[in-house]
């Protein structure tokens, strides 16, 4: 199932530029029902989620997101292809945290691929 709207053709024409990150996450849905992925980017108005466990999203529900560093957040499905979407806050997020989750994804990314002598492969720091 493939579902878009106005899904950006490279993640680069944006407003807000994301900031690569690779942060374990779980979303909610109005009913309850959750799912777990990975955060593989975010910026102050949105983020990008590859999911485990959940197909396609319908694009426009909301949802309210949970990872590490920040409060939860409601978000509203920008697109959805397989298991990837692109998620927009409902709210804005302050420049000063989603750059401090950025540096501080960096770093652990850093000290993982000193420990491993390898590039990170992908799955969540924390």
């Amino acid at each position: 199932m493939y579902q878009s709207s106005n899904m950006p053709s490279d993640f680069t024409d944006r407003e807000w530029p994301r900031r690569p990150v690779s942060i374990a996450a779980s979303i909610k849905d109005a009913h309850g029902e959750q799912s777990s992925g990975t955060l593989i980017d975010i910026s102050e108005r949105g983020c990008r989620i590859r999911f485990l466990d959940a197909d396609a999203l319908k694009v426009g529900d909301i949802y309210h997101i949970r990872f590490a560093g920040l409060n939860v957040q409601a978000a509203c499905v920008a697109w959805s292809r397989s298991k990837v979407a692109g998620m927009r806050f409902v709210s804005l997020i302050e420049s000063s945290v989603i750059g401090e989750l950025s540096t501080r994804w960096k770093r652990l990314s850093a000290m993982k691929n000193a420990r491993s002598g390898k590039d990170h492969p992908g799955q969540p720091l924390w």
